[in-house]
C-alpha cells in the first residue's frame, strides 16, 4: 500500500481550509427571514471552510446585506462536499452567483467556460490598485481575469529558535543558500542530542521542490500541463536530501513516514528539529502548538549568481463568478465588498491568508495578534524577492503529488536506487498527464 506522508495529509488540509464543518447550508438574509431584504431574489454565495471561516464570512456578508439593497443566501460546506456540489450545480445550470475558487482548479473551470470574465468589472466596481500585481495574476488564465484573490501567502520556513540556540549557531536570514542550509543542518544535528535534527526531510515535498526548481528557471508544470523539469533535476533533489539524512542533518525517511499527521508532531513544534517548510499563513498555527519560540523566514536561496527568485505570491483562495450566474453585476458588488471594502473585508481577518487589499491590511494591523503581525510583515518583506506566479497545475496534479511522495520514500528507504525511483516517477507522470 502506498503511504501518504503527514505533510501531504496535513499540508493540503490546512492550506485549502478542509475539514468537516457539520454545515451543509446556512441562509443569511438582511431581515433574518428566508427571502432577505431589498429588491430581486437573493444572491447565492458558496465557499468551503471551517467553523471559524464560516463565522467570519457570515459577519462580512451580514454587513453587506445591511447596507445593500439585496439579500444573500450563504452556502458553506467542507472541502470535499463543496466541489462535488458545485460540479452538480454548474452542470445543472444552477450555480451560486459568487463562489470561492482554488488556484488548483481555476484553469480547469475557466477552460470549460464555467467562469465569467471579470476584466469588464475592472476598475468599477473592482478597483485592484491596492492589490499587488503578483496577487492579481493568480486569477488570470491566458491573460483573462477569472478570479480575484481574497488572500495570499508565500513559502515560509518555520524555525525553532530554541533548537537553533541550543546548537550554538546563529539564526539564518533570507540570504541563506541551499548549500549553506545543508551545512547548517548538519551542524545543528551534530550539536544537539540524539533525535534532534536540523530539518524535516523534504525529499517528497512538492512545495519545497517547486521553490528549488523556480530558482533554476524551471517549474513543476508547464502552461500546457506537462512536467516543467527533467529527470536530472529530480535526481539531484533526491540526492540532496538523501545525503542530508545520512549525515544527520535531516530526519531519516523511516521517522518521516511514520510520524503522526498532527502539526504538533512536526519537527519544529515538537522540538525535534530546527526547520520545517510550509506556507506563511500557517505560521500562527505553528506558534499555537509549540512550546518554544518560533521564527519565520524564506526558503533557502539558489546557489550561484544566476539563481532566480524561488518564491511567489500564491492565492490562498479566490472569488469567481460563474458564467451562468443569475445576477453577475450584483455578484461583482458582493465580491468587491468581501475583498476590497476595508470595513467589510476586515471581518474576514487573516483566516484566508494576508488580505489582498493594502487598505484592508492597514485596518487589521493595529489589532493583529503577534503571530498574525509576524506573518503579515514577513509577506510584505518578501514583496521585492518573489518571482512570477507559475502556471496553474493540471487537473491530475494531486495524483502526481502522491506519486512524488511514494517514490521519494522508495528511494529514501533504499527499496529503489535514486535513478530507478526517478525514472519510475517520470513514467508514472507521463501516463497520468497523457
Amino acid at each position: 500500500m502506498r503511504r501518504i506522508s503527514r505533510r501531504r495529509l496535513l499540508g493540503g488540509a490546512v492550506l485549502l481550509g478542509a475539514g468537516a464543518t457539520g454545515l451543509t447550508s446556512l441562509t443569511a438574509c438582511g431581515n433574518g427571514g428566508g427571502s432577505g431584504s431589498g429588491s430581486g431574489s437573493n444572491l447565492r454565495f458558496a465557499w468551503w471552510g471551517n467553523p471559524d471561516r464560516d463565522r467570519r464570512t457570515q459577519a462580512a456578508v451580514d454587513q453587506f446585506v445591511a447596507r445593500a439593497d439585496r439579500g444573500v443566501d450563504t452556502e458553506p460546506s467542507n472541502w470535499d462536499d463543496y466541489w462535488s456540489r458545485l460540479a452538480t450545480q454548474i452542470s445543472g445550470g444552477n450555480p451560486p452567483d459568487l463562489m470561492q475558487m482554488d488556484y488548483q482548479y481555476i484553469a480547469e473551470y475557466a477552460g470549460r467556460g464555467a467562469l465569467l470574465e471579470l476584466d469588464d468589472y475592472v476598475p468599477d466596481p473592482l478597483d485592484l490598485s491596492a492589490v499587488p500585481e503578483e496577487a492579481v495574476e493568480n486569477g488570470r488564465i491566458g491573460g483573462t481575469l477569472y478570479g480575484i484573490t481574497m488572500g495570499y501567502n508565500t513559502f515560509a520556513m518555520m524555525k525553532n529558535l530554541q533548537v537553533i540556540r541550543d546548537a550554538g549557531v546563529d539564526e539564518p536570514d533570507h540570504t541563506l543558500t541551499w548549500s549553506e542550509f545543508a551545512e547548517l543542518c548538519r551542524e545543528i544535528g551534530n550539536n544537539t542530542p540524539s533525535g534532534v535534527f536540523g530539518t524535516q526531510n523534504a525529499m517528497g515535498s512538492k512545495e519545497t521542490l517547486e521553490c528549488w526548481l523556480h530558482q533554476r528557471g524551471k517549474a513543476l508544470f508547464t502552461a500546457d500541463g506537462q512536467l516543467g523539469y527533467d529527470p536530472a533535476d529530480l535526481e539531484e533533489w533526491f540526492e540532496f536530501w538523501q545525503e542530508l539524512a545520512e549525515t544527520g542533518g535531516a530526519v531519516d525517511m523511516e521517522t518521516t513516514s511514520e510520524a503522526l499527521p498532527d502539526l504538533s508532531d512536526w519537527e519544529v513544534p515538537s522540538g525535534r528539529g530546527a526547520f520545517n517548510f510550509h506556507w506563511s499563513n500557517i505560521y500562527p498555527a505553528f506558534v499555537d502548538v509549540s512550546a518554544d519560540e518560533i521564527g519565520i523566514g524564506m526558503y533557502p536561496q539558489g546557489d550561484g549568481a544566476g539563481a532566480q527568485p524561488g518564491q511567489y505570491y500564491k492565492a490562498s483562495m479566490l472569488l469567481s463568478i460563474p458564467s451562468a450566474a443569475d445576477d453577475p453585476d450584483a455578484a461583482a458588488e458582493l465580491l468587491q465588498a468581501l475583498v476590497l471594502d476595508a470595513e467589510i473585508a476586515a471581518e474576514l481577518g487573516f483566516e484566508r491568508g494576508v488580505p489582498s487589499s493594502e487598505e484592508v491590511r492597514e485596518v487589521l494591523r493595529p489589532d493583529a495578534s503577534d503571530e498574525e503581525l509576524a506573518s503579515l510583515e514577513y509577506v510584505e518583506f518578501v514583496e521585492d524577492k518573489v518571482g512570477e506566479v507559475p502556471p496553474p497545475p493540471p487537473e491530475a496534479a494531486g495524483r502526481l503529488d502522491d506519486q512524488l511522495i511514494f517514490f521519494a520514500e522508495e528511494a529514501g528507504f533504499g527499496r529503489m536506487s535514486i535513478p530507478d525511483a526517478v525514472d519510475a516517477y517520470f513514467q508514472e507522470a507521463t501516463n497520468i498527464l497523457g
